[in-house]
């Protein structure tokens, strides 16, 4: 199933205030990110409605960019307002529209990337060969409006995928031999 951003973001940032390790907008942006790519690349779907955008500092979801905005650098400290006219169309909005098997894949996912820092997620979202360092070599540097696309997102995650799952058959081999 695809979730409105806003559903997904609200999600990670209960998560946050429930684990008092309060979260900013770019972090957020970018558990959402990770989160978004990890879904195409193990579900073969997108987890949210929204195109990913490359900016300055990383994959960003504008929408949800400008209803976090005013947080700054700050940590988000409220759940965000549903949009005013919900439209099915765009994917279901509360939480409680989650189902189980998504909560159990973002709780993988806030476990994995929420120790690290907002610099740190946003740097390995810049690493050589990424979705966003591909946009960003192809269009020439950042500028408005340039959409990363799904089809791109969704390799270089079962890239990384596939990488993980050649290294555990190496490691389990090498186990195996001794």
């Amino acid at each position: 199933m695809t979730y409105s951003p806003v559903t997904i973001a609200n999600y990670f940032i209960q998560k946050s205030i429930d684990e008092k390790d309060l979260i900013s907008p770019m972090k957020l942006q970018k558990l959402i990110y990770f989160a978004h790519g990890w879904h195409l690349a193990l579900r073969n779907e997108p987890l949210i409605t929204d195109a990913i955008q490359a900016w300055q500092f990383g994959p960003v979801i504008k929408d949800l960019y400008h209803k976090t905005k005013h947080w700054g650098n700050s940590s988000i400290t409220s759940l965000l307002p549903p949009q005013e006219v919900i439209d099915f169309s765009k994917g279901t909005l509360g939480i409680e529209s989650l189902d189980k098997e998504t909560i159990s894949f973002l709780d993988s996912v806030w476990s994995t990337y929420a120790p690290y820092s907002a610099i740190k997620l946003s740097n390995a979202t810049h690493v050589d060969g990424s979705p966003w360092d591909q946009v960003i070599k192809r269009n020439g540097g950042v500028d408005l409006e340039l959409v990363i696309e799904n089809t791109i997102i969704q390799k270089y995650f079962k890239e990384r995928a596939e990488a993980a799952r050649q290294t555990k058959v190496r490691q389990t081999a090498a186990n195996d031999q001794l």
